[in-house]
């Protein structure tokens, strides 16, 4: 039999008597873990739904604002093809640049006034570029050809050709003359009024 040796062994001279208890499981620890959770939530819900939220409702009252400006200007422009044909009519600031070098058109008015507006019954009366057609009637043609020729005399005139045409009147059955006159425009130079 063998011999036992004498060991030694480990001895504890000191007890640790502090337990150190897991909290994580206890109900103030979940509390301030839901707590947490709630705030992070509730910066999450903040950033990422109620300011675009805000953000939406602040466009769609910009949107608002904007359409309520757009209907009252289109208000205001309502009668803006109106008021473009009254200056289109008594202006000649829209024409182009050859169009400028003729006649100014209250000159051309101002003589058809006078001269045919007073002694025939005017049908139709179209501008151009550089010439007018009228035409008249209630006339003879001994008093168109005056018209011709007093229009013809105007410095503002190159030239005058008519046409003209005889018709019965269906109620009365009397001849009724009608007389097409194109009148040539005579361009103006920047000292202006001469005939080219």
């Amino acid at each position: 039999m063998a011999k036992k040796t004498g060991g030694k062994y480990p001895t504890k001279t000191t007890m640790n008597l502090f337990f150190r208890e897991d909290k994580t499981s206890h109900p103030s620890t979940m509390a301030l873990y839901i707590l947490f959770g709630a705030v992070v939530f509730l910066a999450l819900a903040k950033v990422g739904v109620y300011d675009m939220l805000v953000d939406l409702d602040k466009a769609q009252k910009d949107l608002q604002n904007a359409q309520e400006r757009l209907m009252s200007i289109s208000q205001q422009l309502t009668d803006y093809n109106e008021v473009q044909d009254k200056y289109n009519r008594y202006s000649y600031g829209y024409l182009t640049d050859e169009e400028r070098a003729l006649v100014d058109r209250m000159d051309i008015l101002t003589l058809l006034e006078s001269e045919l507006m007073y002694v025939a019954n005017v049908e139709n009366i179209t501008i151009g570029s550089n010439a007018v057609a009228a035409r008249i009637s209630g006339v003879t043609l001994e008093e168109v050809s005056k018209i011709a020729q007093r229009l013809e005399a105007s410095e503002l005139v190159t030239a005058v050709s008519v046409s003209t045409a005889v018709t019965s009147d269906p109620n009365t059955g009397a001849d009724i003359l009608t007389a097409n006159m194109i009148i040539s425009v005579a361009n103006t130079n920047s000292e202006g009024g001469q005939k080219s």
